[in-house]
């Protein structure tokens, strides 16, 4: 039953940003003929590749629980973000979970380090 409502959170944070995402209309300067279009704000996504438990003990505000050794199996949940965070407890991880989605084809892939220098950065 825990699995159930894991798995339905973690499904609901990985939707909510696709359904509340604003679209941009394209303008074009009427003096120049120029598009000038401002480009859509990335839809991103913070992975904490630690386990549940580590997880569960605290988190960055808004990341979402994928543990290393499952992060393959779960690609499909995180395809559609323009941008990939992933951090863990002290780096390692991270480092790991970042070679991991490159190799799969992700393109814009960050490695935010352990959970310390993430809460620095933000």
């Amino acid at each position: 039953m825990k699995k159930l409502k894991t798995f339905i959170v973690v499904t609901m944070l990985l939707l909510a940003p696709v359904l509340l995402a604003s679209s941009c209309e394209s303008e074009v300067d009427e003096s120049t003929g120029i598009n000038t279009e401002q480009q859509e704000p990335k839809n991103s996504v913070i992975i904490d590749v630690r386990t549940v438990g580590e997880f569960n003990s605290g988190a960055i505000e808004g990341a979402i629980n994928i543990p290393l050794d499952q992060l393959e199996n779960r690609l499909d949940l995180v395809r559609d973000y323009d941008e990939i965070i992933v951090y863990c407890q002290s780096g390692a991880r991270s480092a790991r979970a970042k070679q991991l989605l490159k190799n799969a084809g992700f393109v814009n892939v960050i490695d935010g380090g352990g959970i310390q220098q993430m809460q620095k950065n933000k």
